[in-house]
């Protein structure tokens, strides 16, 4: 998978179906053995007559899955759709429809595409509990306190509400800080990010990608409902961005779900100050500023890990889930080691990121009001995150639990990575 992607985490590819392929059918005791769930027995009948629809429908398909207090399941699907996301986008809808009649039905996610099992948010979250470690650290040592948590930019709504440090930080924190406000974005700002996207050479991204990546590349835009004609008119790093993001959407993962967007829209409703760590044009820069050939390279990368998706969005995930942020580095940056122009890439997207961002928040540390500062939770961690940094300039970083408890002052702090920074 692209690791610029990861940054922004944001992650399972849906198997490929031929045309004419069968569906393998899913039944109600495979289904609730996936959700956790006890079958009762006067929920089966109505289920399995839901799940032989869904069996029989064609591909793309997608299922979603939502529990009544009761423990009855429920199901809405879309079958024989243009594009995976669409499948995916219309079953959890239908399931929020469902959901919206019903007061004592809990919340709607993905469970199954096409022929694979969606890992589910409950089996994500398995071992952890309140007093878990949870990535919010609080920063002591400068004129006020500020709050650093790590972000995933693109999630599904399972995760809220989110671990209770969080919001705690939020209240008591004077502004927010993100790496870009997403409920700003002006029209200067959307015509910057066109233009770093856009290609000023068609014959230069065909000469850089060659006749067997855009060979490859066809079935995936196909799949996805990408425009073949942009293709060349497109940066290579954007391309599989694209790509990326479809694949996450056909798991019901969404910006609209993301962190950032949450907290940015609380602040506004609260009249919060918002500040930004970053601008439109240095993001964009750091994806796709990039020689076409390296970009290329990048692009290899996304492909050659679309098989092994599902699995690591479950290492990033579970190393988010439990804080552990050198273990989330370590699997970002993996991708690119090797390589001297990616790991160069790698060094410019992470740790040149980094300083900047380092410099604005030790800049926010001498001032009055207090922050709760979120970013992509890949800036955490590793030699050069900002945790190490800042711990480096002399200030206390302090982690704390789900629970919001202050886990250097608790007598029960678990001892998983990161603990004392």
């Amino acid at each position: 998978m692209n690791t610029l992607y990861r940054i922004s985490l944001t992650i399972t590819l849906l198997v490929v179906a031929l045309p004419g392929a069968t569906a393998i059918p899913v039944s109600a005791d495979q289904l609730a053995a996936h959700v956790g769930v006890t079958l009762q027995g006067e929920n089966r009948p109505e289920l399995a007559s839901n799940l032989a629809s869904y069996s029989a429908g064609g591909f793309p398909r997608a299922l979603a899955a939502a529990t009544t207090e009761q423990g009855r399941l429920q199901t809405t699907q879309a079958v024989s759709k243009r594009f995976p996301a669409e499948a995916a986008t219309e079953a959890l809808s239908r399931c929020e429809r469902l959901r919206s009649l019903q007061t004592n039905m809990g919340p709607c996610e993905l469970v199954h595409a096409d022929d694979e099992w969606i890992e589910t948010t409950t089996s994500l979250n398995a071992g952890i509990d309140e007093a878990s470690k949870a990535p919010v650290w609080r920063i002591e040592g400068g004129k006020n306190t500020l709050w650093l948590a790590g972000s995933v930019h693109v999630l599904k709504r399972p995760f809220y509400p989110l671990p209770k440090a969080f919001d705690a930080a939020f209240k008591q924190a004077d502004r927010l800080a993100l790496e870009l406000d997403p409920t700003r974005m002006e029209e200067i700002d959307r015509r910057m990010a066109m233009q770093s996207a856009l290609t000023a050479s068609p014959d230069q991204v065909k000469h850089a990608l060659g006749e067997k990546r855009l060979a490859k590349l066809a079935p995936l835009l196909l799949r996805h409902g990408i425009d073949p004609q942009a293709l060349l008119s497109l940066k290579p790093a954007i391309v599989a961005t694209q790509i990326t993001v479809a694949e996450i959407a056909a798991l019901g993962y969404t910006p609209d779900q993301g962190i950032d967007l949450h907290y940015a829209q609380r602040a506004k409703a609260g009249q919060k100050v918002i500040l930004e760590l970053e601008t439109v044009a240095e993001q964009m820069q750091a994806l796709a500023g990039s020689p076409l050939d390296v970009q290329a390279l990048m692009l290899d990368s996304t492909l050659e890990q679309l098989d092994s998706i599902q699995p690591t969005l479950g290492e990033l995930l579970r190393a988010w889930l439990r804080a552990d942020a050198d273990a989330l580095y370590t699997l970002m940056m993996a991708d690119f080691k090797g390589v001297k122009p990616l790991e160069k890439l790698g060094r410019r997207i992470l740790d040149d990121r980094n300083k900047i961002m380092h410099t604005k928040i030790k800049g926010w540390l001498s001032e009055e009001p207090s922050t709760f500062v979120i970013v992509g939770a890949g800036h955490l961690g590793g030699p050069n995150g900002l945790l190490t940094m800042l711990a480096a300039d002399g200030f206390k970083v302090i982690p704390f639990a789900r629970n919001g408890d202050d886990l250097l002052r608790s007598s029960t702090m678990p001892r998983n990575n990161m603990q004392t920074r």
